[in-house]
Order: C-alpha cells, then sequence, then structure tokens
C-alpha cells in the first residue's frame, strides 16, 4: 500500500500535451477560458511514465481553468533546463495564491478558503498526488504566483534522447546484428 506503479519509458511531450489540451478544452470553453495551444511545441523526450504524465497534466490544466477569472486565459509552456532536464510549465491568469498557502497546496485533502468560498469542487488530492508522482518520475513539481496576476506550475523531468538505430541495435538483443565473434568472447 502507498506505492505507485511506474513504467518509465522515454515520452514525446508533445503528444502527451497534445491529449491533455484536448480533453481539458471542452471544460475551458464551458468556463469561458481561452486555453492556448503551446506556440512552441515541446520536441523533447522525458524519461516518464506517459499515464502518470499524462494525468499531472490533466490535474494541472483542469485546476488552471477550475481557478481561473471569468475570460482568462491557461497556457503550457515547455523549457530546457540545465542538466538534461525539460521544465513543463501550465500558466493561468487566475486570482493567483497567496504565499501563505502555497505549502498547502501539497497537503491532501486540504483546500484553501479561496477555493470553497468560490464553490470550487474538488477533494484536496490532485495536487499532492501530482507532486508525488512527479517526484516517483525522478522530477519535481512547483508552483510560483502572485495575488491578483495568476499561477504557474511547473513539471520538471529528465530528457531523454531519442533512440538511434545503433543504439537501438546495441541495446535491444532482439536487434543484434551478426557478426564475427572473437576468440574469447561471446
Amino acid at each position: 500500500a502507498g506505492r505507485l506503479a511506474l513504467s518509465p519509458e522515454p515520452v514525446a511531450v508533445a503528444d502527451v500535451v497534445s491529449e491533455a489540451v484536448s480533453l481539458i478544452r471542452p471544460l475551458a470553453d464551458q468556463h469561458g477560458i481561452l486555453l492556448a495551444d503551446p506556440t512552441q511545441p515541446c520536441h523533447e523526450q522525458v524519461l516518464a511514465d506517459r499515464q502518470r504524465l499524462k494525468q499531472i497534466l490533466l490535474n494541472l490544466l483542469s485546476n488552471a481553468v477550475k481557478y481561473n477569472r471569468d475570460g482568462g486565459s491557461v497556457r503550457v509552456t515547455c523549457e530546457h533546463l540545465p542538466g538534461g532536464r525539460l521544465g513543463i510549465e501550465v500558466t493561468d491568469s487566475g486570482p493567483g495564491i497567496a504565499p501563505e498557502s502555497i505549502q498547502r497546496l501539497y497537503v491532501p485533502f486540504e483546500r484553501l478558503e479561496a477555493d470553497l468560498a468560490r464553490g470550487v469542487e474538488g477533494t484536496g488530492l490532485g495536487l499532492p498526488l501530482s507532486k508525488r508522482l512527479a517526484e516517483a518520475m525522478g522530477g519535481t513539481l512547483e508552483v510560483t504566483s502572485a495575488v491578483g496576476q495568476g499561477s504557474t506550475f511547473s513539471i520538471e523531468l529528465p530528457i531523454t534522447a531519442p533512440a538511434t538505430a545503433t543504439s537501438a541495435s546495441t541495446s535491444d538483443p532482439r536487434r543484434s546484428r551478426t557478426s564475427p565473434s572473437r576468440p574469447g568472447r561471446p
């Protein structure tokens, strides 16, 4: 109990972002929120569990829509970070989060007073679970926010190089090349 089953693999970020945005778009349209497609697609691959990364993005995008202001906007961006990592950011133009409330976002079942006052539905489990999933995949989930200006939730994950024909053939025994064997070597 309490363990997360993960299947880490190279994941094309652009595909997962596109799927998540498509799934959240009807909710955004319903709330009059502009959900912008990434201006620069995230062409990198990260080492992650595809379903879990999608789950995190769906949670962040859903929150960005639900907690936004009327006529607000949400955008997803990607940026290369030092150390071979990729940052995926979900930014909203909502009311923002007070600095003293930031740490409470990651406490299970904790709901901020502003959420309750606005009547936004939720259990208070989405962000704690998303943070735990990001960390289990070797990443982080953090937030920056300014009251009256909005919030940015940032996922940081390790970039993985796409498999090349050479590396795939040497690392996958099913694709091994036949070559003359040297004496004393298998």
